[in-house]
């Protein structure tokens, strides 16, 4: 029984990654909550054939390139380094896991789209830190001011709001926000995005994106909230509302976006 339930999660998983090559022809997207990769490389137990590993990097990152690439040596890993600015010089064959540390840098994310875009079908893998987020969310919401302050407001000009690049196609807000204020910037973004998923992750948390389906990873946790009712009330600022829905998410749990 054990040997026909492990044969069957392997199906599961190969079917989940080959699903996205086949139907949709987008990798299995991995994101990394912190800038440490390389404590995370234990996520790659993976069903999936790779050919080549890949670290891409822009200017500012060469150190951290380096770091990673001798934290996956040190794990039997062989991948190879590249700048971002020079990669329409790369030319490579086979299926691709490529590591991408890039800061926010708009002609990196660029030249690091348009590549994406003519090669989809061979990335089985994309593997970020946090610097990289835009690329993969529909709206990024920072806090408008920094406060050290352990009280903030759910209003109007709590948060700044800015579109993504939606890489992965859902309804995903990602809330870039201090620990502190967490959870009013969180309310504010919701109650301004009634129709999306306003999420927010701890820095020792991961997350995996196959299909629709988010999985947390790591050593933290991953919170959601969910406005269903999309019902906003604005007085003076401040916004109210009823109902909102909070999830607070583990290590192993696994969500569905609808």
């Amino acid at each position: 029984m054990l040997k026909v339930g492990f044969i069957f999660l392997l199906l599961f998983l190969f079917s989940c990654s080959q699903g996205n090559r086949t139907s949709s022809n987008t990798p299995t997207f991995f994101y990394v909550g912190s800038n440490k990769i390389e404590d995370n490389i234990d996520i790659l137990e993976q069903p999936v054939k790779i050919d080549e590993q890949l670290i891409l990097y822009s200017n500012s990152q060469q150190a951290h390139s380096n770091s990673l690439y001798m934290a996956l040596a040190s794990k039997n890993f062989h991948a190879n380094q590249y700048s971002i600015s020079k990669l329409t010089d790369y030319n490579f064959s086979g299926t691709l896991l490529i590591f991408l540390l890039t800061d926010p840098n708009d002609a990196d994310i660029d030249i690091f789209n348009l590549f994406l875009e003519n090669n989809l079908s061979r990335v089985s893998i994309l593997i970020a830190d946090s610097s990289a987020s835009r690329l993969f969310f529909r709206k990024i919401a920072n806090p408008f001011i920094i406060s050290d302050s352990l009280v903030s407001k759910v209003g109007v000009n709590e948060v700044k709001i800015t579109n993504g690049l939606n890489l992965i196609g859902l309804p995903i807000v990602l809330v870039k926000a201090a620990t502190a204020t967490r959870f009013s910037e969180m309310l504010s973004a919701s109650l301004q995005n009634p129709s999306d998923y306003v999420i927010s992750l701890d820095d020792s948390t991961l997350l995996s994106i196959c299909n629709n389906v988010i999985k947390v990873y790591g050593k933290g946790q991953m919170f959601m909230v969910k406005h269903p009712e999309a019902s906003t009330k604005v007085d003076n600022g401040l916004f109210g509302g009823e109902n909102l829905q909070i999830s607070v998410y583990l290590p192993g749990d696994s969500v569905i976006i609808k």
